[in-house]
């Protein structure tokens, strides 16, 4: 393998650890420079030929190891969003059920709230 390709390797296996870590701290703002760079070495390591399978499944664990933590993050942003539309909901209506067990929505009036005397 050229010392070019092992640069790139060595690099792209340092950006993949950094993007790591901002996915366990969760710095989500530091993901897209990371992506940015990350896609500009994957397509330099296109134009390279590189023959060293080890040095290949490196990068792929690394690749994998993110793709999990990032589909997990994913996931836990989407469970953040549902809540917070249950809570949303929470506070416009009430959901009660009526005496012959089926579920009904009362509309909550903001306007009548508890009056604050001094």
């Amino acid at each position: 393998m050229s010392e070019l390709a092992l640069q790139k390797l060595e690099a792209l296996n340092g950006l993949l650890d950094r993007e790591y870590a901002a996915l366990l701290g969760g710095d989500l703002r530091a993901l897209e420079p990371l992506a940015e760079q990350k896609e500009a070495l994957l397509s330099d390591l296109r134009d390279i030929d590189v023959d060293a399978a080890r040095d290949l499944q490196q990068v792929n664990e690394r690749l994998d190891r993110n793709r999990v933590m990032l589909l997990s993050a994913m996931e836990g942003i989407r469970g953040v969003v549902d809540r917070l539309r249950e809570l949303q909901q929470l506070r416009r209506s009430l959901d009660t059920y009526t005496c012959n067990g089926q579920r009904t929505s009362l509309p909550l009036d903001r306007k009548r709230q508890l009056e604050r005397r001094a």
